[in-house]
């Protein structure tokens, strides 16, 4: 998380969701705008008259699980539909005008089982033909950045989850959309892949006619578990693991590492046969983007 956010000016938004913006308050012109909005889940309402404004450059979205991180994300790249308001790029209106707006948004969630009968060299050869200011020689540079020449006549059901997200991520840098969502970016990847990845970002942060958004995910243990599963295959000595919130109290199964956080909450959790009359009522949804 400090390596995405040290250096950049921020703007910090009421819950449920936090945003760090680099050059937040810089004159470049907005390209993003979501006004209004509202979106729920059945029992659970998510949004409610949510507005924000993004300029070009980088945005990091912060905050727990469950507080809808990953829903915003998809409801900025189309794939859920706003119950009201409105969501633009570059003017493009999401509902009015959807296969302009889709051509202007590069989203793709790597985990999605979609993917898995295509080879990852014809899913980048799609994205080059959706996509105006696509760039090969961008690309290519990418597959380099990240190792993956090797892969690319391999079906994504044959690719390990890091490889899946490394061709994501390759894809998403070269597509020249003006806004460019990564959800998690840092999960499951080996440490030189992340260092390029966040050098990638810090030159987006700097870019005059992209806005990129990412999502770090404060969790109970899970990403930290499988990144230093992936340090340790890349011959790290992983020595001790931090976050912001650490939303277990100290619970949470770091894989034995000492977990440093600048916050530690307590969430009481419930037997399924003794739950309180409050919550027995309220059916169980996890709308989250784990589980």
């Amino acid at each position: 998380l400090s390596g995405l956010c040290s250096s950049r000016r921020a703007q910090c938004l009421p819950p449920p969701t936090t945003f760090f913006v680099r050059n937040a308050m810089s004159p470049k012109p907005t390209l993003m705008s979501v006004d209004a909005l509202d979106f729920g889940y059945p029992q659970c309402n998510v949004f409610q008259g949510f507005s924000l404004r993004c300029n070009a450059g980088l945005v990091l979205l912060c905050g727990d699980e469950s507080t809808g991180k990953t829903t915003l994300l998809r409801l900025l790249a189309g794939e859920l539909a706003t119950q009201k308001g409105r969501v633009a790029v570059g003017g493009v209106d999401a509902v009015q005008e959807p296969e302009r707006y889709s051509a202007q948004v590069f989203w793709m969630d790597p985990r999605s089982d979609a993917l898995n009968t295509t080879t990852a060299q014809a899913w980048l050869d799609a994205q080059a033909a959706k996509y105006s200011r696509w760039d090969a020689n961008a690309l290519a540079v990418h597959v380099a950045g990240f190792a993956l020449a090797e892969h690319l006549a391999k079906p994504f059901h044959a690719l390990s989850t890091g490889t899946r997200r490394k061709v994501c991520m390759a894809a998403a840098l070269a597509s020249g959309a003006p806004l460019t969502l990564f959800d998690d970016p840092l999960a499951a990847l080996d440490l030189r892949s992340a260092d390029y990845v966040l050098d990638r970002l810090d030159d987006c942060a700097e870019a005059a006619d992209r806005v990129v958004i990412v999502e770090d995910i404060v969790t109970t243990g899970i990403s930290m578990r499988e990144t230093q599963e992936a340090l340790k295959a890349a011959g790290a000595n992983v020595i001790g693991a931090a976050c912001v919130v650490d939303r277990s109290n100290g619970k949470a199964d770091v894989g034995g590492l000492q977990l440093v956080s600048l916050a530690a909450v307590d969430f009481p959790d419930y037997d399924a046969n003794d739950l309180p009359p409050e919550l027995a009522k309220l059916p169980a949804i996890k709308p989250g983007s784990r589980g």
